[in-house]
């Protein structure tokens, strides 16, 4: 009998040691209460993840996103990104961010979300979202989140402009940006 009370104290014990959990209470840009469980940035440091750029493409295959990142900037301001989609055709729209500098040894945590806006302006957010949690030392001023989106269309959609609203939030510092990505479908 007191091995089974000393087995359950130490479960008991060991249980409430692992439950806890540190929240912390932040506050965003706009000076809204966040609670993360990722420390708070002070005013001096926060932001210094946020210098990026959204790029968003339009592409058939893996490779059509490889060399984009491997491109310089003049070639990557001519790349053709798909703009009018063929009903049938699945494209990848890779999120892409880049930075000035290279973000290596440096801890990165971005998320990206969705919304498809259609021609008649009804929303539709499709239940996925695109992470970034390290560098590729090949590319360091370059960040691919992943999974990559892709979308085919078929006869039940509409013909028009859609809108790819993409929005990333560096989850480090609290920081988001939006990019939309404007497509036809035909």
């Amino acid at each position: 009998m007191t091995r089974l009370k000393i087995f359950s104290l130490f479960f008991l014990l060991f249980f409430v040691v692992s439950l806890n959990a540190t929240i912390y209470k932040c506050y965003n840009k706009s000076g809204e209460v966040i609670y993360s469980n990722i420390p708070c940035f002070s005013k001096s440091t926060s932001r210094k993840h946020s210098d990026f750029t959204i790029n968003v493409l339009g592409v058939k295959t893996n490779k059509d996103i490889e060399i984009w990142v491997k491109s310089d900037l003049q070639k990557r301001n001519t790349f053709k990104s798909i703009k009018k989609l063929k009903r049938g055709i699945k494209v990848k729209f890779p999120v892409i961010l880049t930075f000035k500098k290279p973000q290596l040894n440096k801890k990165v945590l971005f998320k990206a979300t969705y919304t498809i806006i259609t021609p008649d302006k009804k929303k539709f957010s499709p239940p996925v979202f695109s992470i970034a949690n390290r560098v590729d030392s090949k590319a360091p001023k370059t960040i691919v989140l992943v999974p990559i989106l892709e979308l085919a269309f078929d006869n039940n959609d509409k013909n028009g402009k859609y809108i790819l609203k993409v929005k990333v939030i560096n989850l480090l510092d609290h920081f988001s940006k939006t990019l939309n990505y404007e497509f036809e479908i035909y």
